[in-house]
């Protein structure tokens, strides 16, 4: 990278040329974690609880990610996908012990839950875009960039609208496993031979710069 480039890099993640790639997946997975923690609804408004919380669940996922192996076809893909998402959930909604009566995250009025299946596929979901557009983990995206999904969010809702049908109204941080999976496979189908998350790339420019 040019020195300019290492500038935007540390800017935005805080990586710098000597982390290690457990590191750098590590501080991508705190940058996405800013993508979705404005949906969080908390039991205190403690500041540094909720920088553990999201240093707690962050090493988690780089734990998931660096687990998935490299030999998938894009169904397995999607069912350790599916996986990861329900063991973030759970050690997410547990924090900060499964053994202890207090949570920090609140249940919400709307899913009678305190972390959704649609918060868990943006954190993933993000993380694991941040990595690719670093090339971070370079082997695993020569085999999986195509398998990726698309981070779900309400500009790339208002994009899908125009492609697939019977989008839910509910928000995204709301969502359940099936609607998502739903979301996804229409997605693909919808987009044929185009990789979800490079249309991805391109969508949520083209809404974000009109808003």
């Amino acid at each position: 990278m040019t020195d300019l480039e290492k500038f935007l890099v540390f800017s935005y993640f805080k990586i710098t040329d000597k982390d290690s790639e457990e590191e750098i997946i590590l501080k991508c997975a705190k940058r996405a974690y800013l993508d979705l923690c404005r949906t969080l609804r908390f039991n205190n408004n403690s500041e540094k609880e909720h920088v553990a919380f999201c240093e707690h669940v962050s090493k988690k996922i780089v734990e998931e990610i660096q687990n998935i192996p490299l030999t998938l076809e894009m169904e397995d893909f999607d069912d350790a996908h599916s996986e990861i998402c329900g063991r973030i959930i759970a050690f997410a909604t547990n924090y900060p012990s499964k053994n202890s009566s207090y949570k920090l995250l609140a249940e919400t009025e709307e899913t009678k839950k305190s972390f959704n299946y649609g918060q868990a596929q943006k954190w993933l979901n993000m993380t694991l875009k941040y990595m690719y557009l670093l090339d971070c983990r370079s082997n695993f995206f020569e085999k999986y960039s195509s398998f990726l999904h698309v981070p779900v969010d309400r500009y790339i809702i208002e994009k899908a609208e125009g492609i697939i049908e019977n989008i839910p109204a509910n928000a995204w941080s709301q969502w359940e496993e099936s609607t998502y999976i739903k979301f996804q496979s229409d997605l693909r189908t919808a987009l044929k031979e185009k990789s979800p998350i490079d249309w991805e790339a391109d969508t949520w420019i083209d809404i974000a710069k009109n808003k």
